[in-house]
């Protein structure tokens, strides 16, 4: 179906036309023979009376005929003629200027809205009504046809709204208040931490130092260009009926537009109360819930202003506050796309009316407006070529218009847009409106003021059915003109407690947190794919400091040393894979509660509830044995150990080593003293000696156990013949030497396996990790379910092996097993290709796309995007343009991919300061936290306020005590409190005796009384210094 995007003139006006040549219409005329008329009459009578009365007589006759010629001229500031203006004016004079609450002209009545009812609200006109949240997309970066869908899509929403609607842009600050208290907060729970023992200093000041340096960078956020702190927010709203009607209707519209690629969402009553409170005021913070509700009955009294004065050009609303409301006028013929997205770029709030126009009223305004366009076309001169030619271009557009219509292509609807300048005095309000010009000129659009009708566009500006203004201003157009506006490109990320980490091409902010669960983001997954050289450390390193400042549980598995010096910063632990000093068991059993499911049996069984922090767990039989599942289990272990050493296992081989190990394993649980696998610690269970010497007690004289001893004896363990050790046995060869309980980062650094001729080794140690922290998620789940957990598995194409896949399966398990523990695992590779080297590999790795909920692709070779693309064939691949981008783009540029609505191409905030400060040496951290803590002290007691600055050792240092006593002397009226100091974490002892105030520091910070004791000298130094100068 063919719909063409058209904005004819406005065919009310233009039915009065009566000669397009000079724009006349009948009123036009009228005033004119009215003028003449009157000029005539009186001309003719003075004329009459003869002698000095013909000059005046024709002086009279002369000024009618100017009179009628200047009240025909257009005002541009008005954008109509004089009269009309005069007109205007004139009604003015006789209606209200002053709306008071409480009297007569109450502003009550200027308000629609009656109360609340749930989650919607009344109309006075006993309609209801209620708002959506529409989240942009990067609606240019897609392909054509996509685009078309969006469009068609979109048609049906607005069509499906049979009572109109509205559209409202606002720009709205992003609380720097709700970043900064985030910020805050995540300061104070380190502190609770280390109160409570949880974190060593070092682990608590390395954290505070980078939270202190976003809280200072946050606070001036006005001096950085980087944040602007503006988000772009589109509602649309809708009436029925009834609440059911509503309801309906908001379901079905949210569903569709998220079918349009867009994620449209509901909002709570109090926000939107909030949303048509600032139409009027967009820098008004969101009012809360309970004062909202006190108003539930009585909702226009919320909305009323105690005072509101109607001015020509603008209103004055209590004394403090200018609007001026203006419509816009002169769209362009055949508009580009995206035209509303272009108004919407005004700083000022928007809103668009719109409704449906009925074929008869259609009708006959398009005829008359045809028939004078035609006429004026015929009576335009031959010579006129140009002339002719626009007229005939009018004609055209007005049947194409009416074809359009006619045809059942498209509907006809009406719009009317209204933009509300403001500012607390005249000189604000002339600048906002000069601005909102400047910007509308650019997409050729003009404003009109609504001169002597502010009032009237007051009304008309706070949504509902009826617009007064709608008749004057408003423009009938095919639907598909107003689609064609598309107004939701807004490609801003605004997570709840989400870190700054970028900005879009375009310029929106992001502030992104991966561990968000919502309709769209159902888990925390993602995949991470960049070539060597785009920035893919940098930008991993940035969501890393992320993740461990917000208090996440993290563990990172780093193949080339890339994230170790964040263990060294950050105080926590750097575990050594590649020197066999840290072990972990092969032969341990570290079940997970999928070793435990069986979906089918509802038979229970009680087992450790300390260690998993449940009481029960669902079984497989009613003949379970708890010990026998777990053994089973982790034949599989045993299988991928072996098979990755070793080439030439085969099937009987492999079946010959479970049966034995099924075995050994029995045997050894036997003899053990406690009969609970799960309650054995890591030197209770049997390690690869073990199996091996078990082996030589039973020996058998076959081929297969010959095989099984050899390979035990060439990888593994001590040969009980010539004491020669296995190639591997110094990393696998051992009880379990990790212990990564309790600790917020965990780097496994394999650099020198990864430098090493063995990748077998590097993928064995990185399986066994992944293995170890799929126990370890869990007990972190069962322990601290709010805290959020993040694996990184750095390099991951190295575990994938087409000859023996398996590994993959286990990160398979650990991305939907995770997402269930809030957490999230990250898996980053260079190799695409090294996931599609053969059909099983491409099809697992496809699975684990499709249960990552965020990906992140850098830069790349067109060769390898085509590659990750195929990855992403079953989530609608990447558009031209962001194939494009991420050929051609900068290193630290890349696609972030959030959901299946949401995709933004991004520049990365790499804040190089802060990989600074964490690449920094032990004395610099000292440094900047012993400098922090006296700042911190110094107010605590207010600077120098309680400080007797008179007395000349005012402040001292007891140097001859090791703990360093600081000494001040306080004023008699000082309000300093001993509990107030003995409640900064710093302090060792605290008193106060005759006004002298005694501190003792802890060991750590006892050089914090000379800074104290410098800092302070300093200032009163300078203040004695400035009081010399003075006399």
């Amino acid at each position: 179906m063919t719909r063409n995007p058209i904005i004819p003139e406005n065919t009310n006006k233009r039915k009065f036309i009566i000669w397009q040549q000079l724009n006349l219409t009948i009123i036009d005329l009228s005033v004119w023979i009215i003028f003449i008329g009157l000029g005539a009459i009186l001309g003719f009578f003075l004329w009459k009376l003869g002698g000095v009365w013909k000059p005046i007589a024709i002086l009279s006759a002369s000024l009618c005929l100017i009179a009628g010629f200047l009240l025909n001229t257009k005002s541009q500031f008005h954008n109509k003629k004089f009269y009309a203006v005069i007109f205007d004016w004139f009604i003015f004079l006789f209606v209200n200027k002053k709306y008071k609450l409480k009297s007569k002209n109450s502003t009550l009545n200027l308000i629609p809205y009656k109360y609340i009812e749930g989650e919607y609200i009344l109309l006075k006109n006993k309609l209801y009504m209620s708002l959506i949240k529409v989240q942009g997309n990067s609606f240019f970066d897609y392909e054509q046809i996509k685009q078309n869908n969006i469009l068609e899509k979109i048609w049906e929403i607005y069509n499906s709204l049979k009572m109109g609607g509205s559209i409202i842009k606002l720009d709205e600050l992003k609380s720097r208040n709700q970043s900064l208290f985030f910020l805050e907060e995540k300061r104070h729970e380190w502190e609770v931490k280390r109160k409570n023992g949880e974190i060593n200093d070092k682990q608590y000041f390395s954290r505070v130092r980078l939270i202190e340096k976003d809280i200072e960078k946050y606070s001036n956020f006005e001096a950085n260009s980087v944040l602007e702190w503006i988000e772009k927010s589109i509602y649309i709203v809708f009436y029925a009926e009834s609440i059911d009607q509503l309801k309906q209707m908001e379901n079905k519209i949210i569903n569709e537009y998220r079918r349009a690629d867009l994620n449209a969402h509901k909002i709570d009553i109090s926000k939107k109360v909030n949303v048509l409170n600032k139409i009027v005021d967009i820098d008004i913070l969101d009012d809360n819930e309970n004062n909202i509700f006190k108003y539930k009955d009585t909702l226009d009294e919320y909305f009323a202003y105690d005072s509101l004065e109607n001015k020509a050009s603008y209103l004055k609303i209590d004394n403090n506050l200018k609007i001026s409301i203006g419509s816009v006028d002169h769209y362009p013929g055949e508009p580009d796309c995206g035209w509303l997205g272009q108004i919407f770029n005004v700083d000022s709030p928007v809103i668009i009316n719109f409704n449906k126009v009925s074929d008869k009223v259609f009708q006959e305004t398009l005829s008359k407006a045809r028939r004078t366009a035609i006429a004026t076309a015929n009576a335009t001169s031959k010579k006129e070529i140009l002339t002719q030619r626009k007229r005939q271009q009018e004609i055209e557009k007005l049947e194409e218009f009416a074809d359009t219509i006619g045809y059942g292509h498209d509907e006809l609807y009406k719009f009317n847009i209204y933009i509300i300048n403001k500012g607390i005095n005249n000189k604000e309000l002339n600048r906002s409106i000069k601005e909102t010009k400047k910007i509308l000129k650019q997409q050729k659009l003009t404003l009109f003021a609504n001169p002597y009708k502010q009032i009237e566009a007051f009304s008309g500006m706070l949504p509902k059915p009826h617009d007064p203004l709608m008749e004057i201003n408003g423009r009938e157009v095919p639907l598909y003109s107003l689609v064609w506006g598309m107004p939701y490109i807004n490609n801003s990320l605004n997570d709840f407690q989400g870190w700054f980490i970028g900005n879009s091409i375009v310029g929106d902010e992001l502030f992104f947190n991966p561990h968000i669960r919502n309709e769209e983001r159902r888990n925390a997954n993602m995949f991470f794919v960049a070539t060597t050289g785009a920035g893919k450390s940098t930008t991993m390193q940035r969501m890393l400091k992320n993740e461990i400042l917000n208090g996440n549980r993290v563990y990172v598995i780093d193949p080339e040393n890339e994230y170790s010096r964040f263990a060294d910063y950050f105080g926590e632990d750097k575990i050594f894979l590649g020197d066999g000093i840290y072990k972990i068991n092969p032969l341990q059993i570290m079940p997970t509660l999928s070793d435990l499911q069986n979906e089918e049996e509802k038979e229970k069984i009680e087992y450790n509830k300390k260690f998993w922090n449940i009481d029960k767990e669902k079984i497989i039989s009613k003949e379970f044995n708890l010990n026998e599942a777990l053994i089973l289990n982790h034949q599989s272990i045993i299988e991928i150990l072996f098979k990755n050493f070793f080439n030439d296992i085969s099937e009987e081989d492999t079946r010959y080593l479970k049966n034995k190990f099924w075995f050994f394993y029995n045997y050894w649980l036997n003899n053990a003293s406690n009969k609970n696998i799960l309650e054995w610690k890591n030197n209770e269970f049997p390690i690869l000696q073990d199996f091996y010497n078990w082996l030589i007690k039973n020996k058998e004289n076959n081929s297969l156990y010959n095989k099984l001893l050899e390979l035990l004896e060439d990888g593994f363990v001590i040969s009980q013949n010539d004491l020669k050790k296995g190639s591997y046995s110094m990393f696998y060869n051992g009880y379990t030497s990790i212990d990564i309980s309790n600790r917020y980062l965990t780097i496994f650094d394999m650099s020198s396996l990864k430098d090493g001729s063995d990748k077998r080794l590097l993928s064995m140690q990185m399986f066994l990790v992944i293995k170890l922290l799929e126990r370890q998620v869990k007990v972190n789940h069962g322990k601290e379910s709010n805290v959020a957990q993040r694996i990184i598995v750095d390099e991951a194409h190295l575990l994938m092996d087409k000859d023996f896949p398996i590994a993959l399966d286990f990160i398979f398990r650990m991305v939907k097993m995770i997402r269930k523990r809030n957490g999230g695992i990250t898996i980053i590779t260079q190799n695409a290709e090294d996931f599609l080297s053969n059909e099983e590999i491409e099809k697992k790795t496809k699975a684990i796309i499709n249960n990552s909920q965020y990906a992140f692709i850098m830069k790349s070779t067109a060769k390898n995007i085509d590659k990750i693309e195929s990855l992403y064939s079953d989530n609608d691949g990447f558009t031209y343009q962001e194939k494009s981008h991420l050929i051609d783009a900068p290193n630290g540029e890349g696609l972030l991919i959030t959901s299946r609505t949401k995709r933004f191409l991004l520049k990365i905030d790499v804040q190089p300061d802060d990989f600074k400060i964490i690449s920094g040496d032990e004395t610099d951290l000292v440094k900047w936290t012993l400098n922090y803590l006296t700042t911190r002290l110094f107010n605590i007691i207010s600077g120098l306020k309680f400080i007797d600055i008179d007395q000349e050792n005012c402040v001292d240092v007891n140097r001859e005590k090791e703990e360093k006593t600081l000494i001040i002397k306080l004023k008699d009226n000082h309000k300093i409190n001993e509990s107030l100091l003995k409640n900064n974490i710093e302090i060792n002892n605290v008193r106060i005796i005759n006004n002298s105030l005694e501190i003792n520091f802890k060991e750590l910070h006892k050089e914090i009384a000379i800074k104290f004791y410098d800092k302070v000298r300093k200032k009163i130094d300078l203040i004695r210094g400035e009081k010399e100068n003075d006399i």
